[in-house]
């Protein structure tokens, strides 16, 4: 995914445009892709209604954060930390 993005998606601030699907077409892919998994991330913690069932998805999803560092996965665990932020 993100070898498809061309530096010229970059220049003006390409992506902030009317026609940024048309300028940037990458690049708002990658950026709808790490809102996606945000808002998943989000959505998954506030689907259960008991506090510990909520803890307990909380953790696993700061585990697999900490996986993702750990295999130099740093938008994969920027995704979920802007989640659980």
């Amino acid at each position: 995914m993100y070898q498809l993005i061309r530096p010229h998606e970059f220049f003006s601030s390409a992506w902030l445009k009317s026609d940024k699907e048309l300028r940037a077409p990458n690049l708002t892919a990658v950026i709808r892709r790490y809102n996606m998994v945000s808002s998943w991330v989000i959505a998954t913690i506030l689907s259960y209604e008991e506090a510990r069932a909520r803890m307990l998805a909380l953790c696993r999803f700061i585990s697999i954060a900490w996986n993702c560092l750990s295999v130099r996965n740093f938008n994969g665990a920027f995704e979920i930390v802007t989640g659980l932020y």
